[in-house]
């Protein structure tokens, strides 16, 4: 996925689990977050509940991929998108483009 985005020119960060996207949130605001729903220390729903518990992080769009059969169902209660695995470029590029502020 990285690749996908990289080859569009959007500038890429990475987190290897929740608990280090957190950190890094508090250093460089991103203008969209996808995250896996199953990481290692922090999942993508607690990142996402304790985005939103931060008022300078809560209106970060965020996108939840996954490939677990309650994603949606997660996703829906936590008020964001989700992307299932496995999910094409096409997908994912569109997803994003969408969630990112309107540049006009």
């Amino acid at each position: 996925m990285m690749a996908w985005l990289q080859a569009e020119g959007y500038d890429v960060h990475t987190a290897r689990n929740g608990m280090e996207a957190l950190i890094a949130l508090q250093r460089d605001v991103p203008s969209v977050l996808v995250v896996d729903l199953n990481m290692p220390v922090m999942g993508g729903a607690e990142l996402r509940r304790r985005q939103l518990a931060m008022p300078a992080l809560a209106g970060i769009p965020f996108i939840l991929v996954s490939a677990a059969h309650d994603a949606e169902r997660i996703a829906r209660d936590l008020g964001i998108e989700v992307l299932f695995k496995p999910c094409d470029a096409d997908q994912l590029l569109r997803s994003v483009a969408a969630a990112l502020p309107d540049e006009s």
